[in-house]
């Protein structure tokens, strides 16, 4: 039987994303094996169900028996591609599960992406209900659970593409013809990635456990908990009916999880529902008190159960009010956790000690926060039970607690040490998120800026949100050149920012609205407002966000009088100042520019991608009056590797469509026919690197290409500076083609003309104001966003 602490390793590869090779195979696996599963079979050939049956088995024992399951996973779509070239019909159960086996390996592997995986699964889960073949039916429905809660919006496309699909929200989500007949009706690709996976875990639940199979209801059962917990973190709004459906949920699950088979996973399914039960609100029951024993004996003696039922018992004392209780079990958890083969959990036990002992928190709250630096190497990048990020649910709440410590308790006499020690701790979170998104191995850790490199107009913002109360640290050229923190905001909270840039996103992100005034004005106040004085007339802002605030158009928050802060400032988000050099100025009369665009239809194994309008004439317009650059039409990989191979490149525009599939290491521009990933972008832009020249900027003249979430927060904005050019420019969300054309005009005339990036983004940006018209909308000129150097 596998420790706790082996299983926790389990499918935990970290990758870097390196260049895919063979793509033309691969696309070419896609379409034969998606055609396949979207046929409806009936048995006609057993010699050749028989062999879809050993294929499908093969491929799922090869994945879940993989050290690296990603490496596995693009191995078994190679193969898969090259076996299914032969006529005549299937019987459905047969194809069901050989269509569930290369669903998942499109799920997990490199080469695969959310599209074909849901695609190839729905294909499975038609054949297995067609054949009655409820187990089946359950595991295919958890996988499309999982590929849906794992990818991103439905961004990435230019104006030519989307309309508008009505996400429910809240513990009443649509399930008209029940979870199942969702996920079987003719229209579910178009349905939002929220309303896909409340029905496929619904789905999985009902089906496993019409089946009697345990495992997968529960692994079901504890993601969908999950989701409605990330949900209420998400929406304040609907905060309270999502946590409530999470209890409903995790109450109905404990009994189906006590009987699953594998003793192992029997625990750390028991001990993880329990959790979301309290994470929810939920009082310690009778439903609850068994199961910290059960948790323990499940794990037969092994030390890490034993903490984990010492940690629950310690949660649950503290449900009640116990802290003396509490903490005894606490500190037990602590002692047995630490003689574990990988004490991941310390960090947890030392933070909840911190709520049972008050008097000692802040004591509590730095060992939890060295115990995170002991053990985060070992920490695989995705919880194996859930596939969440073991940021969100490990890292992130130690460093948002130590930092809540160390700003609420400053020393009485503060020589500015204390605060530059917390801006370094603030750092080290952001730098912690990126590594999160790309892998450990693609980011190592680097310096960062250091305030004394700051010309006199420039300023650094750090904007920390807390639970009860707003932060802002910040540094300005001026004066003595160091962090300081500002006064706290106690009047609002993080839930009230969450709800103020999801209102202003939401209404800049339409034309022609005027609901954006009121969030931009209150978003002002909050981060601005503190600093006003200190902010130069024309200077540059430098921001650092804090999670929701990645995606906002600070370029847009207005002050008392109505006037927009780029009016004010030069503005530049980074993502971590470890990230981001200030930059040097190019000589401007020898800038070569590599645009590269795309107008013609694209059908591709990851969607549709519509014709696009005027990206030719954009790309024309870039590159006017700049020598030795050119302009390549309707793209291929073969033009971009040709047009930076062997000369110095300063500016590389793309105006296309783009994809950010929940994870950088899939996402992918798309050129004539191809979609080239962004990893395979990096080594591109490396071959500059290669010549001792720099990309200086990377302009991603695509809807979208900026928006993520907490945990993919500069999207493949954020992959492109990361890859080696020193600055991007990227859409935080869909604007039309004539805008986009109008705003790259304005900026790469004054580009050219001698200003740095941040002037000559800000300057087109009020020449659109100026302009009036349908172009001083902030639904244009406040989409763009400079990413990264700033000069």
């Amino acid at each position: 039987m596998p420790s706790i602490s082996v299983l926790f390793r389990r499918k935990a590869a970290i990758f870097c994303a390196t260049l895919l090779c063979g793509q033309s195979h691969i696309a070419f696996a896609a379409d034969d094996l998606m055609s396949l599963c979207s046929t409806s079979a009936s048995m006609q050939n057993a010699e050749a169900d028989t062999q879809l049956m050993t294929e499908a088995g093969n491929a799922e024992r090869q994945i879940g028996d993989s050290p690296d399951p990603v490496v596995a996973a693009d191995a078994v779509i190679a193969r898969m591609g090259g076996n299914i070239r032969r006529g005549g019909n299937y019987d459905p159960r047969a194809l069901a599960r050989y269509c569930a086996a290369a669903g998942e390996a499109f799920r997990i592997g490199k080469t695969g992406n959310a599209y074909q995986a849901r695609t190839l699964l729905l294909g499975a889960f038609r054949n297995s209900e067609g054949s009655g073949d409820g187990g089946t039916s359950a595991l295919v429905a958890y996988r499309l659970g999982l590929v849906s809660v794992g990818t991103g919006g439905q961004g990435g496309l230019r104006s030519a593409a989307r309309g508008s699909i009505t996400v429910p929200t809240g513990a009443s989500a649509s399930t008209e013809g029940g979870p199942c007949g969702n996920l079987a009706s003719s229209d579910i690709m178009t349905r939002s990635n929220t309303f896909i996976t409340i029905a496929a875990l619904r789905c999985a639940i009902q089906r496993a456990r019409a089946s009697e199979n345990y495992e997968i209801g529960a692994k079901a059962d504890l993601r969908l908990a999950r989701f409605w917990l990330d949900q209420a973190r998400r929406d304040p709004d609907s905060a309270n009916d999502a946590r409530a459906e999470a209890r409903r949920v995790a109450i109905n699950a404990l009994a189906p999880a006590g009987r699953v088979g594998d003793a192992v996973l029997r625990s750390l399914l028991l001990d993880r529902l329990a959790e979301v039960i309290l994470d929810s609100g939920g009082a310690a029951n009778a439903q609850l008190g068994p199961v910290p024993a059960m948790v323990e004996l499940s794990g037969g003696g092994n030390v890490s159960a034993k903490a984990l039922a010492e940690g629950l018992r310690g949660r649950i004392a503290l449900s009640k009010g116990d802290r003396a209780a509490a903490a005894a079990h606490l500190r037990q958890a602590i002692y047995l956790e630490s003689q574990s083969e990988a004490p991941l959990r310390l960090s947890d036990w030392h933070l909840l000690l911190a709520d049972a002992d008050p008097e000692r928190a802040d004591v509590h709250t730095l060992e939890a926060f060295r115990a995170l630096g002991a053990t985060r190497a070992l920490m695989p990048r995705f919880d194996p039970l859930t596939e969440e990020s073991n940021f969100s649910v490990r890292i992130r709440p130690v460093f948002e607690a130590v930092v809540d410590v160390l700003l609420r308790n400053p020393p009485a006499q503060d020589d500015g040490r204390h605060i530059a020690t917390v801006q370094e701790i603030v750092e080290q979170y952001r730098q912690a998120e990126l590594q999160n998104v790309f892998g450990n191995d693609c980011v190592p850790a680097r310096v960062p800026v250091d305030p004394q490199q700051l010309k006199a107009d420039e300023a650094i913002l750090y904007p920390v949100l807390l639970g009860d109360r707003v932060e802002l640290i910040y540094a300005s050229g001026k004066g003595d050149k160091a962090y300081r923190r500002l006064n706290p905001n106690r009047d609002v909270s993080r839930a009230e920012v969450v709800r103020l840039v999801a209102q202003l996103t939401g209404e800049t992100s339409v034309p022609e609205s005027e609901g954006w005034r009121d969030p931009a004005r209150r978003l002002y106040e909050i981060l601005i407002a503190p600093i006003e004085a200190d902010l130069a007339t024309g200077g540059t802002l430098v921001i650092v966000p804090d999670g929701p605030l990645s995606g906002l158009p600070f370029a847009a928050l207005i002050d008392r009088n109505g006037q927009p802060l780029i009016q004010r400032s030069k503005l530049s988000i980074v993502p971590s100042l470890a990230y981001a050099q200030p930059g040097v100025r190019v000589q401007q009369k020898d800038i070569r520019v590599v645009a590269a665009a795309l107008e013609k239809e694209v059908a591709l194994g990851g969607g549709i991608f519509p014709k696009l309008e005027g990206t030719a004439d954009e790309a024309k317009a870039v590159v006017l009056g700049s020598r030795g650059s050119h302009v390549i039409e309707n793209f291929r990989r073969a033009d971009l590797i040709a047009a930076l191979r062997g000369q110095r490149v300063d500016v590389l525009h793309l105006a296309t469509h783009a994809s950010f599939n929940g994870r950088s290491d899939r996402s992918f521009i798309v050129a004539d026919g191809e979609a080239i990933p962004i990893a395979e972008l990096r080594t591109l832009v490396a071959q500059n690197l290669a010549r001792g020249e720099d990309l200086d900027l990377l302009v991603l003249s695509a809807c979208e290409t900026a928006v993520g979430d907490d945990e993919a927060s500069m999207g493949l904005a954020g992959a492109a500076v990361q890859s080696g050019a020193r600055s991007a420019i990227a859409s935080l969300w869909e604007v039309s083609d004539l805008g986009t054309s109008e705003l790259m005009k304005g900026f790469y005339a004054r580009y050219r003309a001698g200003e740095t990036k941040a002037d000559a983004l800000r300057n087109a940006q009020l020449a659109l104001i100026e302009r009036g018209g349908e172009f001083a909308d902030p639904n244009v000129w406040a989409a763009f966003t400079l990413l990264g150097s700033w000069r």
